[in-house]
């Protein structure tokens, strides 16, 4: 591109100086021819003055008037400027030769304007820029009546000689000036065209993304100002992308990390943008410009694109799908993409555990109606009867307020157990953490249940090891614990069967096992059995006056120690429930 403006100023100014010259060799040619013609006429009308007039006619009046009057104008030919190129002729009153400076040019004299006049005795000369020669006509008229014209005619190839010596001065000048333009237009070209050479490297490097390039600049002019503004505005520009590449990777790491899947498709339902939570989702193996949104969302949701857009033009729809066992529930957006038409992006929420929890909060309610309904609905048949029969012997009605006693406590205990675990999870149960010898405290729920399985014929027995460290905790909640896993225990065990509890170390903890050879636990139900309010057998456990809820407030109580509670058990064998408490020493640790 420089090249070519060099090229151009060169010719420009070689045309400027062709033009120039021209303009000026056609004024001097003009001039100089001009000046000729004027220079032609002034000098022969004073020339032919009123008294060479006279003294022409005098001289033509004598005898041999034609030789008289060629002598006397030989005699002035230096005046009359008579040389090679210019004669004077003597002719009689129709124009015809009779002498002259030059016989053979006389005889074939044409008839021009001037010599006309002249004829007709009206003398006017004037001469034509465009007449190869001039000429003068002066008619003289001697005293017979006699008339004769001295003609003057002039060539002008003197005229054209100089003409032609200015032309070649004009050409000779002009290819000088060309000369010297080119060689002037060439520096002054440079001068222009390398700030913008540097302009253009400039703004090409920064089209290949590097801004570290800087145009020098070395004038005040337009071109300095103009590589100024241009240093500024890469400086602006690589600011503005700097930013933009900012907030880019900080979108694109919120896009890429968050939890919820977020999908964009084009006008046409090709996949743009996916982020790696959607991926899981989905669990397919979708890809970007390739995958389709028919492909991936149509399957789940029974909508095909061409409607999820008309219905997304009348606001942002939402449906749940299924996929991988999990529920989500989708928002479908349209969004603009700089033309007429609209894209379409996907938020998908896993509301799988927000499912399950809704779900056992129904669970949790109907248990609790339920568990509350039947004590109610006894203590209301009871205390009815009671009422309506006044007759009743009294060891019935005794039997009777007895049952309805029996179902109060039932209730409270109820209520107890859900006022306890509602202070688990809202972490406002007030434990009194101490150091605690689990020894001891499995030692004194032992001697507590001691008596209840004697009234069974089981056997309860209880070792443990020595020197085990102490723990960290609420004494009278880990006794309710224990006690708790004891009393199902008896419950759950035949007469005459075997319980045993121990205490051993195990890395930092102190492990409690509680093992019966009871009726144990079916396999599909240990996955639950810590839920609330579940039972494995749900009549039973209610004739032996169980709440459902003893194991998770058994398992809350732990956690919130540092603990964990599991059971292994097989049907028909016997249950091991597993208590561990992490040592006084390892809770100080990590809270250091």
């Amino acid at each position: 591109m420089t090249r070519g403006l060099q090229r151009k100023l060169v010719l420009i100014l070689v045309l400027l100086i062709i033009s120039s010259m021209a303009v000026v060799g056609i004024v001097l040619v003009n001039s100089v021819t001009s000046f000729f013609h004027t220079d032609f006429l002034k000098q022969l009308d004073t020339f032919f003055s009123s008294s060479m007039t006279a003294s022409l006619q005098e001289t033509a009046s004598g005898d041999s008037p034609v030789d008289s009057l060629e002598k006397k104008l030989s005699l002035y030919s230096s005046r009359l400027g008579i040389d090679t190129y210019r004669n004077f002729y003597i002719l009689s009153a129709d124009g015809r030769f009779l002498a002259g400076s030059n016989s053979e040019l006389g005889q074939s004299l044409e008839i021009t304007p001037n010599l006309a006049a002249a004829i007709s005795g009206n003398p006017h000369n004037t001469i034509s820029v465009a007449a190869n020669m001039m000429d003068y006509a002066m008619p003289i008229v001697a005293k017979d009546g006699t008339k004769y014209i001295i003609y003057i005619k002039d060539s002008k190839q003197e005229t054209r000689e100089l003409t032609w010596v200015i032309v070649v001065i004009i050409v000779e000048t002009v290819f000088l000036a060309m000369l010297i333009a080119v060689i002037l237009s060439f520096f002054l070209a440079r001068t222009i065209t390398n700030p913008i050479r540097s302009i253009t490297r400039g703004a090409s490097k920064i089209a290949d993304g590097d801004f570290s390039y800087k145009i020098e600049v070395s004038s005040s002019d337009e071109i300095g100002t103009l590589a100024s503004t241009f240093n500024d505005m890469a400086k602006v520009l690589e600011d503005t992308l700097h930013n933009i590449e900012e907030e880019r990777g900080k979108l694109q790491t919120i896009f890429l990390y968050m939890t919820d899947g977020v999908a964009a498709f084009d006008g046409d339902g090709l996949l743009l943008h996916i982020n790696n939570s959607c991926l899981q989702m989905l669990g397919g193996e979708y890809i970007e410009n390739q995958s389709t949104f028919d492909q991936m969302f149509t399957p789940l949701s029974g909508e095909n694109y061409e409607r999820v857009q008309k219905l997304a033009s009348k606001g942002t729809i939402v449906k749940e799908i299924s996929a991988n066992d999990k529920t989500f529930k989708c928002d479908f957006a349209r969004f603009s993409m700089g033309s007429d038409k609209q894209g379409i992006i996907v938020v998908m929420h896993d509301i799988t555990e927000q499912q399950k929890i809704e779900s056992s909060r129904r669970e949790f309610i109907a248990n609790v109606s339920h568990e509350l309904r039947t004590p109610l609905t006894n203590v209301k048949s009871y205390t009815e009867t009671v009422m309506e029969n006044e007759d009743l012997p009294i060891e019935s009605k005794q039997k009777f307020l007895g049952v309805v006693i029996n179902e109060a406590d039932r209730m409270i205990r109820i209520v107890k157990d859900l006022l306890v675990l509602s202070k688990l999870d809202n972490k406002k149960m007030d434990l009194r953490f101490d150091e605690l010898d689990i020894k001891d405290i499995a030692n004194a729920a032992y001697e507590a249940m001691l008596i209840e399985a004697h009234k069974r014929s089981q056997k309860l027995t209880f070792s443990y090891e020595e020197n085990i460290l102490p723990v960290f905790g609420d004494k009278q909640r880990i006794e309710q614990v224990i006690i708790n896993i004891l009393s199902n225990a008896i419950k759950y065990t035949p007469d005459g069967g075997l319980i045993d509890m121990s205490i051993r170390s195990e890395d930092h903890f102190a492990v409690l096992d509680i093992k019966d050879n009871g009726i144990g636990i079916p396999a599909e139900d240990l996955p639950r059995i810590f839920e609330r309010f579940y039972r494995v057998d749900k009549a039973r456990s209610r004739e032996m006056g169980g709440t459902g809820l003893g194991l998770a407030i058994a398992k809350d109580i732990i956690t919130e120690h540092g603990g964990t509670i599991s059971i292994d058990s097989k049907f028909g064998s016997g249950t091991t429930v597993t208590i561990k408490m992490p040592f006084k020493e390892q809770v100080q640790y990590a809270e250091d």
